[in-house]
C-alpha cells in the first residue's frame, strides 16, 4: 500500500476516473485499495517465483543492465477493473491472472516490469523514446483540463509529441464511463485540431508503447531495430 500512497495516485483521480473504477468521492480510497491487497496461496507464490526466475534469465540474456532493478509483487482483488498495473517498484497482479497459461502471464509480467524500469531509469528510458522520435510537449494536468483523460498508474505525468508533431491520448467516452475500457484515443495535430481514433492502449502514452514493444521483442522475438539497438547499449 505504501507504493500507492507515495505515488499520489489516489489523490489524482477525476470524477470520471472514480466512476470508471466503480468508486465514488465518498469512498475511503486508501481503505479500499489496502483491502484489495491479498495474501498469495502457496501455489500463487510458486507461480511468482517461477515468473521471477524466467525474468531473471531473460534479462541476463538480452537486457543485462536491467538485471539489478529491484521490484516487489503483490496480489490484488477488486481494484483497477482487475487489470495488472504498477506503482513505484511494485507490480500488482490481479487474482484472475494466476489461472492464465504461464506463457501469457509471463509476457504480462515482462510488460509490467518495464514500467518499474521506466521509473527506476528515466534517463535510459528517454533514450529509447528519443530514438522513436518522442519529445515532451506538456504536463498531464494541462490535458486533463481540456480532455477527459484516463488516469493510468503506469505512465509518467508528461505528454509527448511524436516525430510528426502529433500527440495521442486515451480519453473516456463520457463523464460517467462504465469501465476503464469505456474510452477512445484522440490525436491532437500540430495545428491543435483534434482527430478521433480507436481505443489503443499501445498508443496511449510512449511508456505504454515501450512496455508493449519490449515484451514483444523480448518474449516473442518481434523485430524492432531501435529497440534492439537500445537493448544492446
Amino acid at each position: 500500500m505504501d507504493h500507492i500512497v507515495r505515488s499520489g495516485y489516489l489523490d489524482r483521480m477525476t470524477s470520471a476516473d472514480l466512476v470508471a473504477r466503480g468508486l465514488s468521492p465518498s469512498d475511503d480510497l486508501r481503505a479500499r485499495y489496502a483491502a484489495a491487497l491479498q495474501p498469495m496461496t502457496p501455489q500463487e507464490e510458486a507461480i511468482v517465483a517461477r515468473l521471477r526466475g524466467h525474468l531473471a534469465a531473460l534479462l541476463r540474456a538480452h537486457w543485462r543492465r536491467a538485471s539489478n532493478v529491484e521490484y516487489q509483487v503483490e496480489k490484488t482483488l477488486g481494484i483497477e477493473n482487475e487489470f495488472p498495473h504498477t506503482h513505484g517498484s511494485c507490480i500488482f497482479l490481479p487474482q484472475r491472472l494466476f489461472v492464465q497459461p504461464f506463457d501469457r502471464l509471463f509476457k504480462t509480467f515482462v510488460h509490467e516490469f518495464v514500467h518499474v524500469y521506466q521509473r527506476t531509469r528515466p534517463i535510459d528510458t528517454n533514450a529509447l523514446l528519443n530514438a522513436w522520435g518522442f519529445k515532451p510537449a506538456a504536463l498531464r494536468e494541462r490535458c486533463v483540463r481540456d480532455h477527459n483523460l484516463r488516469l493510468n498508474p503506469d505512465v509518467n505525468d508528461i505528454i509527448y509529441k511524436d516525430a510528426k508533431g502529433h500527440v495521442e491520448l486515451m480519453v473516456y467516452n463520457s463523464d460517467t464511463p462504465k469501465s476503464l475500457l469505456d474510452a477512445h484515443n484522440v490525436v491532437i495535430e500540430f495545428d491543435s485540431s483534434v482527430r478521433i481514433g480507436v481505443a489503443d492502449s499501445r498508443k496511449e502514452h510512449p511508456y505504454e508503447l515501450m512496455a508493449y514493444t519490449l515484451a514483444d521483442v523480448l518474449v516473442d522475438g518481434i523485430v524492432d531495430s531501435e529497440c534492439e539497438t537500445w537493448l544492446r547499449l
